[in-house]
């Protein structure tokens, strides 16, 4: 089904072209119109589906800009996912002027404060952070129309039960309660009789993903070296590494930039700047290789993720789910390579036991051999063992390695083109954020930002988007191809100098 189908308001439907969709995906199918008119949904979907914006885009349609306070809340187990959702509504809402705001532990309470005293219309945010603007008093739930339970099961699988129902229990009587989650575990079911109103499950069956599984036995003296002759063999455009620890993923990180090969890290253990600065860096290409603990395995959505490593397998069995998922994802094949070694028997054993099959270990040597079931690939039944009559073995030798080489070469020009097709269909409408030198302190607010750019030549009040006017500096999205003129021609608000610069040019 296309979204053309369906009736949104011009401004969606613009920041849906923009961004490049045109089909919706079968959880979108099943969702949008539900939540356009309202009703409480239950969806049961994988990670990768769509779902983020299955819920942002009938939100934000039925969404009026003139609020006082927020008119949605969204929590989510993770402060980097958190942070991705606010940027996709933040994506989807921007022709329409609605304001997203992330908010997470470990970030500036009173900047939070601030920033919810302007007009804001999403909240987007983790559990323990919410709730304690709302005892505060500085989050208000008083209008809110829509409440989202993103990833359920791991809010559930991280302890938030208590803080998921401390905020229902301070929401208005009438909203639309939305919840997303993989799995569905029996506190969840709670949830849903207790504070949903008559709501709507949906549960998507996606095709099985096509995830060629690699394993090879090996000591965990040798997984480096193993390491480097996968990465040389496949010679992937982007790969997610995954160690248990924090301090395994340090030493791997360490030690593959002596070898220079130019890794990216991420886990707990490091401050969210530089935590969301690895995830922009490595969706952006600018490294092959991340090495993350479990952190990275829920939630993030990295486009054409090529390989997973496993070289630790994980403790929690569901991790490994979890983890090679984030490759093989809206209809690409990819790889996943794990390294086991005899320390890691009951990992393994318990793996097994999940899956309802026995790993098949690849020989070491200078073979890449990919585990394929034919038969497996056409079914979604993925309990059953592969066989070994319809394995193809991929043979690299001096040759192979030259013509993947090129392949490889073909595929990052085709990348790079395709990229700069789709620039060229996101900078139709693109925006510019600009910054002036005034805030609060100067008591600007919103009305003599809008008056002021209003009386530029060539700039009317539709061009002006989004404004976050901050203590002693003011942001504003100016649209329609008009940030040039703003930017040479704006020189006083409200009487004050004003000095403008450009922060970043934002593709619609």
């Amino acid at each position: 089904m296309k979204f053309s189908s369906i009736r949104l308001s011009k401004e969606v439907m613009k920041a849906i072209d923009s961004l490049g969709f045109s089909e919706m995906t079968k959880v979108q199918e099943e969702v949008i119109l539900k939540v356009l008119e309202y009703k409480d949904v239950v969806v049961k979907a994988k990670t990768g589906s769509g779902k983020t914006a299955a819920f942002a885009i009938p939100i934000v349609d039925n969404m009026t800009v003139e609020v006082k306070n927020p008119k949605a809340l969204v929590l989510t187990p993770t402060r980097e996912l958190a942070v991705q959702v606010c940027e996709e509504i933040g994506k989807i809402g921007r022709h329409k002027r609605i304001r997203s705001l992330v908010v997470y532990g470990k970030q500036s309470i009173s900047m939070q404060i601030n920033q919810l005293k302007q007009r804001v219309h999403v909240v987007v945010g983790t559990p323990g952070r919410v709730n304690d603007l709302i005892r505060r008093g500085e989050l208000v739930l008083s209008d809110i129309d829509y409440f989202v339970l993103d990833e359920a099961d791991e809010l559930l699988r991280r302890g938030f039960l208590d803080d998921i129902l401390e905020t229902l229990s301070a929401m208005p009587s009438k909203i639309t309660t939305l919840l997303f989650s993989a799995t569905m575990p029996k506190e969840i079911q709670k949830i849903c009789d207790e504070y949903m109103n008559n709501p709507k499950w949906v549960e998507i069956e996606e095709e099985a993903p096509v995830i060629h599984e690699v394993n090879y036995q090996v000591d965990d003296n040798w997984k480096f070296h193993r390491l480097q002759q996968v990465l040389d063999e496949i010679n992937p455009y982007s790969c997610l590494i995954f160690c248990n620890t924090q301090k395994k993923v340090d030493e791997l990180y360490s030690r593959m930039k002596m070898a220079k090969l130019k890794p990216l890290k991420l886990h707990g253990g490091m401050n969210q700047r530089d935590r969301l600065r690895a995830i922009s860096s490595f969706k952006k290409g600018d490294a092959m290789c991340l090495v993350a603990t479990d952190l990275a395995a829920r939630g993030i959505h990295i486009d054409s993720l090529e390989l997973v490593i496993n070289y630790e397998l994980p403790q929690i069995p569901e991790n490994y789910i979890h983890r090679i998922g984030r490759t093989g994802r809206v209809n690409e094949e990819g790889i996943a390579v794990s390294f086991v070694s005899s320390t890691e028997n009951k990992a393994k054993t318990d793996i097994e036991k999940l899956l309802g099959k026995s790993f098949i270990f690849n020989e070491i040597d200078n073979t890449l051999s990919v585990e394929i079931d034919n038969t497996q690939n056409m079914e979604t039944d993925n309990s059953q063992n592969m066989e070994t009559d319809n394995t193809q073995n991929v043979e690299i030798d001096n040759n192979t390695n030259r013509e993947t080489d090129k392949k490889n070469s073909i595929k990052r020009k085709n990348k790079s083109e395709n990229t700069n097709k789709k620039s060229k269909i996101l900078t139709k409408n693109d925006i510019m954020r600009i910054r002036i030198n005034i805030g609060k302190k100067k008591k600007i607010r919103a009305i003599d930002v809008v008056g002021a750019i209003s009386n530029v030549d060539g700039i009317s009040s539709e061009d002006i988007g989004i404004i976050e006017i901050c203590d002693t500096c003011t942001y504003i999205d100016i649209m329609n191809y008009k940030g040039n003129i703003v930017l040479n021609k704006l020189t006083k608000v409200k009487g004050k100098n004003a000095r403008v610069v450009l922060i970043r040019k934002q593709k619609s």
